[in-house]
C-alpha cells in the first residue's frame, strides 16, 4: 500500500531481480476516494495477503481506527510501515507533494506502531527488504532471542556478535550434547561453539560435512531459537542435495537466515529455491540479523 508512486521506478526490479511476491498493490495517492483505513480493513481480511507493507505520509482516516485495525491485523499477519514526513522539512515536502498536512509527533507515532505490533522501517531499502523477508519466512515465528551464529572470517563473527547485542539478541549457550556433535568437524584443537568458526573447520573437513553437522546439531539444541549462517562464495556450484540440509533443518520450526556476501537477494535460481522453502538469503549479515529482529518483534504478539 503506497501513498505515492515511489514504487513505479522500481517495478521491474521488484518483480525480477528482487523477486518480490506481490499479491496486491494499492496506490492511495491523495486519498480522495479511499484512505489507509479502508485499504487496511480490506487487506486484513484478504486470505491471499500474508504480509502488509504500508507507506504513509499522513493518516487521513480515523487515527484511532487505523491503530485499532493495525493491532488486530498484527495478531495474525506481519505488518511493515514506512512513515515519511517525520522531519519538519519532510512534512513540508509532503504538503507540497500530496497536499496533506502531517500532524502530530513522530515519536508518538513510532510508539503507537510498536504498541500495535507492527514493524516500522526507517527507510525505503529496509521497507522492501523486511516485507520480502517476512513473507519468505512463511509460517515460521521467532519468540525467543537466542541465536546460533556461524561465520567464515573470525572478524565477521565479532561484527555480527555486536549487531546481535545491539538488537537485543543473545548468543546461545550450546548444551554439552550439541558440543559433542560439533566436535566431529572441529580442527585438531578445541574451538568456540558459538559463534561457530566455519573458516577454520572448512580447512580440515568437506563443506558438506561441516554444514550438515552444524545444522543437525544446532537445530536440536533447546537453547537455540534461530540460526544465522554465512555461505561460502562457491555456493552456486554446490549440488542441490547439499542445500536440502538447510530446508530439512527448518522442519524444527526454527528460522534460518543465510548470507552470501555481496550477492543481491532473489537473482539466482539456487537462492530462490532455498527461499521458496522458507530459508531466507541476504547479501550481508546486517540485513540477515535485521530480518530476524523484525520477525522476533512481529512474532511476539501472535498466537502459536
Amino acid at each position: 500500500m503506497f501513498q505515492s508512486g515511489l514504487y513505479e521506478p522500481r517495478l521491474e526490479w521488484l518483480f525480477s531481480d528482487f523477486n518480490l511476491h506481490l499479491c496486491k498493490l494499492i496506490d492511495l495517492g491523495n486519498k480522495m476516494d479511499i484512505h489507509e483505513v479502508d485499504a487496511l480493513a480490506y487487506l486484513s481480511q484478504d486470505p491471499e495477503t500474508r504480509v502488509i507493507a504500508i507507506h504513509l505520509e499522513s493518516i487521513e482516516g480515523s487515527g484511532r481506527e487505523f491503530f485499532r485495525l493495525l493491532r488486530e491485523v498484527s495478531g495474525h499477519k506481519h505488518v511493515v510501515v514506512l512513515k515519511s514526513g517525520r522531519t519538519e522539512a519532510g512534512a513540508q515536502m509532503a504538503a507540497s507533494h500530496t497536499g496533506v498536512m502531517v500532524r502530530g509527533s513522530d515519536a508518538v507515532f513510532d510508539a503507537a506502531i510498536r504498541q500495535a505490533g507492527a514493524i516500522r522501517a526507517p527507510n525505503l531499502e529496509e521497507f522492501f527488504d523486511l516485507a520480502r523477508a517476512l513473507e519468505r519466512f512463511g509460517p515460521l515465528k521467532l519468540k525467543g532471542n537466542r541465536l546460533a551464529i556461524a561465520t567464515l572470517p573470525g572478524g565477521e563473527a565479532v561484527v555480527v556478535t555486536d549487531l546481535c547485542q545491539q538488537l537485543g539478541f543473545s548468543l546461545s549457550r550450546f548444551t554439552e550434547e550439541t558440543r559433542k556433535k560439533l566436535k566431529s568437524v572441529f580442527p585438531p584443537w578445541d574451538i568456540s561453539g558459538n559463534p561457530f568458526d566455519l573458516g577454520v573447520t572448512l580447512q580440515f573437513h568437506d563443506p558438506r560435512k561441516v554444514y550438515s553437522a552444524l545444522l543437525e546439531a544446532v537445530v536440536e539444541d533447546p537453547n537455540v531459537d534461530a540460526l544465522a549462517i554465512q555461505l561460502p562464495s562457491r555456493t552456486f556450484n554446490i549440488p542441490r542435495e547439499f542445500l536440502q540440509t538447510f530446508t530439512r533443518a527448518t522442519r524444527s520450526g526454527k528460522p534460518i537466515v543465510l548470507w552470501l556476501a555481496g550477492t543481491p537477494s532473489g537473482r539466482y535460481e539456487v537462492l530462490e529455491w532455498l527461499e521458496e522453502r522458507n530459508v531466507v538469503v541476504f547479501p550481508s549479515p546486517e540485513k540477515a540479523i535485521q530480518a530476524l529482529h523484525a520477525l522476533h518483534r512481529s512474532s511476539l504478539g501472535k498466537s502459536d
